[in-house]
């Protein structure tokens, strides 16, 4: 399985986005030379992301996380577990 088959791409999207989510609550979950510009953005838009939108991006992830997720069937493939823990702990970023 490729990683750019046609769920695949929407999904890191996601993931990359609740990041962003995460970032705007002061609770992101990484930062590195990847992030630069985002954390920029984040720094100069003060937002409050709303309920809503944390229920969705918790939501996401959990779907991320099902048995039906593409993404959740090639991570585990992968060696690597550290995948989960991510997540993990990026749902508990975007939770109240």
């Amino acid at each position: 399985m490729a990683f750019n088959t046609p769920n695949f791409v929407p999904t890191s999207e996601a993931i990359a986005a609740i990041e962003i989510i995460a970032k705007l609550m002061g609770r992101g979950t990484q930062a590195d030379g990847y992030t630069q510009d985002i954390d920029q953005w984040v720094a100069s838009h003060p937002l409050v992301p709303s309920a809503s939108l944390l229920a969705k991006a918790r939501a996401v992830i959990d779907r991320v996380l099902s048995q039906d997720s593409e993404l959740f069937e090639l991570w585990q493939e992968s060696s690597d577990q550290a995948w989960n823990t991510f997540l993990a702990q990026l749902r508990a970023a975007v939770s109240v």
